[in-house]
């Protein structure tokens, strides 16, 4: 759709996504609900505002806010998905360890999270109330997840507008931990492959095609007006926690990709480390092999 063209922009004022019916195992899809007033928030002035006061009222800046986008290489060695399973509910360290998030199923679509974003903020143009024009965007960090060269340039071109790719490594297949010839159940394998527990047990949905629709390049739409960000943690360093130097930054662009932790692994000593674990103590894990 051409920005601009189509029907009014949808907001939350007129229409919200939320979460429906869950099913069996809990899995949830999105419905349409009806939208939020907005809330004047008089008391913070210490008066109220005269009747009329919305059109009479003439703004000094109309911001759109972006946040958190975290654009992410979800095929990247570098990332940590095998960590997550010590804090899933039926992890017998997961008191112990707590809240890992180095995990998402839907994590491919980050690139076209974004894209979709985007799309709303352009098509809006004017501010819901005032109808003044948006002056520019402020996007308010970790734009990437990775501290990774790939994941930032796909950041600037899904806000300028540009070729976006949302791949990594090899051209001719897909090479995450959701790829059907990755036998570890606890990845979510929307395309085929072994049984998992996300679909198993949770109800998540068999997609076949969606690693390649996922990866299949597109033209961005960009914002059409300037955008300014700030830092956040996942920008400077590695899973926003570990500065990417030295080995570990050779590692991010290295031929293989672990994704199975071994049987015999204390994951609350490996967690608590200020560091992963080096390389050597790697070489026993189950490793998916990528051409980078």
């Amino acid at each position: 759709m051409t920005a601009g063209a189509g029907p009014e922009p949808v907001t939350t004022g007129s229409r919200r996504l939320v979460p429906g019916e869950a099913g069996a195992g809990g899995y949830r899809t999105l419905v349409a609900a009806d939208g939020e007033r907005h809330l004047v928030r008089d008391d913070l002035a210490g008066m109220s505002l005269p009747a009329g006061w919305r059109r009479s009222a003439r703004p000094l800046l109309v911001i759109a806010h972006l946040s958190d986008t975290h654009v992410m290489d979800h095929q990247s060695p570098g990332r940590a998905e095998l960590f997550d399973r010590y804090s899933d509910p039926d992890s017998p360290v997961r008191a112990e360890v707590g809240v890992i998030g180095t995990y998402r199923a839907q994590e491919l679509f980050t690139y076209q999270v974004v894209e979709a974003m985007v799309r709303a903020v352009r098509h809006a143009k004017t501010a819901p109330l005032s109808g003044a024009p948006v002056d520019f965007t402020v996007v308010t960090g970790d734009a990437t997840d990775n501290c990774q060269l790939n994941e930032l340039r796909a950041y600037i071109d899904l806000l300028d507008g540009g070729q976006v790719r949302p791949d990594s490594g090899s051209p001719e297949r897909y090479e995450g931990v959701a790829a059907p010839a990755v036998e570890d159940e606890r990845y979510w394998h929307p395309d085929g492959g072994g049984p998992d527990l996300p679909t198993t047990r949770y109800g998540f949905p068999r997609v076949p095609g969606v690693l390649t629709a996922a990866r299949r390049p597109f033209p961005a739409t960009g914002l059409g007006m300037p955008w300014y960000a700030v830092h956040g943690n996942h920008d400077n360093m590695l899973q926003g926690t570990v500065p990417a130097v030295g080995w570990l930054g050779d590692f991010l662009v290295g031929p293989a990709k672990f994704v199975t932790p071994p049987g015999d692994l204390y994951p609350a000593g490996v967690l608590t480390r200020s560091m992963p674990p080096r390389p050597a103590r790697w070489r026993s894990w189950p490793v998916a092999r990528t051409s980078r």
